[in-house]
């Protein structure tokens, strides 16, 4: 892969991982509801896609109460 590809992918990973965060932080009542620990998920930029994977992953083990 180019350089510039390269720089324009990590762009596009921190563009991601930004946005999420985002929507983490509007809905972080609910997530803390639902039963969600969101002080677990502390990654930057974005290394924090994977904590949303979890974070997703947590929500739907909460509400089919599996573990």
């Amino acid at each position: 892969m180019s350089r510039g590809r390269c720089r324009a992918r990590a762009r596009s990973d921190d563009r991601l991982a930004s946005q999420t965060w985002k929507l983490v932080e509007q809905r972080s009542s609910d997530l803390r509801q639902a039963g969600v620990p969101l002080d677990l998920y502390s990654s930057l930029g974005a290394d924090f896609w994977a904590d949303f994977v979890e974070i997703s992953r947590s929500v739907l083990r909460n509400a089919h109460g599996t573990e």
